[in-house]
C-alpha cells in the first residue's frame, strides 16, 4: 500500500478524529493541526499530497494558510480541499489551482473518495 501524508487543519477535535480514522484506514499518514499556525508549521517540514483545510480557526485562519501555500513552490502539486460551513469561502477555491470547496459537513465517504483520488492510496 502506498502511504502519503495528508494535512488536516481543523480546530474541532472531534472532526480531526473522524478525518484521522477515515484516512488512516486507507493507509494514509495524517498530519493533524488544530489551528492555522500549526498547519503552517507542519508545512515548513512536510509536503503533503492533500490538505483538508478549515477556514475558521484560531491564531491563523484558513485564508492565511492558503496565502502561505501559494508562496511555496514545493507545495504547488498539493491538492487543497477547503472545508467550511460558510459558503462565502467558496470564492477562495475558484481561482486557485488544485483547490476545491466543500460545504460542511463532509460525509465520511466523501473524505475517503477525495483522499483515494488525490493520493492513489489503495482502499482496504
Amino acid at each position: 500500500m502506498i502511504s502519503h501524508e495528508v494535512l488536516i487543519a481543523e480546530d474541532e477535535a472531534a472532526l480531526r478524529y473522524i478525518y484521522d480514522r477515515i484516512l488512516t484506514s486507507i493507509g494514509l499518514t495524517v498530519l493533524p493541526a488544530k489551528n492555522g499556525q500549526e498547519a503552517i508549521d507542519l508545512l515548513t517540514t512536510h509536503t503533503p499530497r492533500l490538505i483538508f483545510l478549515d477556514m475558521l480557526m484560531p491564531h491563523v485562519n484558513g485564508v492565511q494558510v492558503l496565502d502561505y501555500i501559494a508562496t511555496q513552490p514545493r507545495l504547488g502539486s498539493t491538492y487543497v480541499v477547503i472545508a467550511s460551513s460558510a459558503s462565502d469561502y467558496e470564492k477562495y477555491a475558484l481561482h486557485r489551482p488544485l483547490t476545491e470547496f466543500r460545504l460542511k459537513p463532509i460525509l465520511p465517504t466523501q473524505i475517503r473518495d477525495i483522499a483515494l483520488h488525490h493520493t492513489q492510496a489503495q482502499p482496504k
